[in-house]
């Protein structure tokens, strides 16, 4: 080995010279470190990185599929959970294994007087039924039309007309 082939460690810097590696590179205190040796071990630390990084890959890809697949379980153990599905022909509601249904309602219904003069076209085009309570009568609307001239609310009704003008209802049909 000639002395080219050595580094006197006093020559490297001082942040160097202070390293766990260069005793491990001069173990009999010699004050010169072999060239070789010291190039063999940063390959070898160089290749111990690379398959280090690999690995940290590897367990990032691992974990990016065990999150997907938790999130894909929970889905599924979501839907097998359901007790109830919903007829696509029919729009009903079923308990799964059974044909009877399970909520079925009707349309909600607001009861309340009103001054046919003070309703909106908002109103009017809503109203559905008229009830008469004092005479226990209802009517399905199907259509209406406002006079702008004289205030007066005709509604058409199954068989006939209901009219009214100020206080005044008039029945046809």
């Amino acid at each position: 080995m000639s002395s080219s082939d050595n580094a006197k460690i006093s020559s490297l810097p001082a942040r160097v010279r202070d390293t766990s590696i260069i005793q491990r590179l001069d173990p009999e205190n010699t004050g010169t470190v072999d060239i070789n040796n010291a190039m063999q071990t940063l390959v070898a630390s160089h290749e111990k990185n690379k398959s280090l990084s690999k690995v940290l890959m590897a367990l990032g890809f691992c974990m990016v599929l065990l999150i997907a697949s938790i999130f894909g379980v929970s889905v599924a153990a979501a839907y097998l959970a359901k007790e109830s599905a919903v007829d696509p022909e029919t729009g009903y509601m079923y308990t799964k294994g059974s044909s009877h249904k399970l909520v079925s309602t009707g349309e909600a219904a607001l009861f309340k007087s009103f001054e046919p003069s003070s309703l909106t076209g908002k109103d009017l085009v809503q109203l559905k039924t008229l009830y008469f309570n004092d005479y226990d009568v209802s009517f399905s609307v199907k259509g209406y039309s406002r006079s702008s001239s004289d205030g007066r609310l005709i509604f058409l009704v199954e068989g006939g007309t209901i009219e009214f003008l100020g206080d005044e209802i008039h029945v046809t049909g």
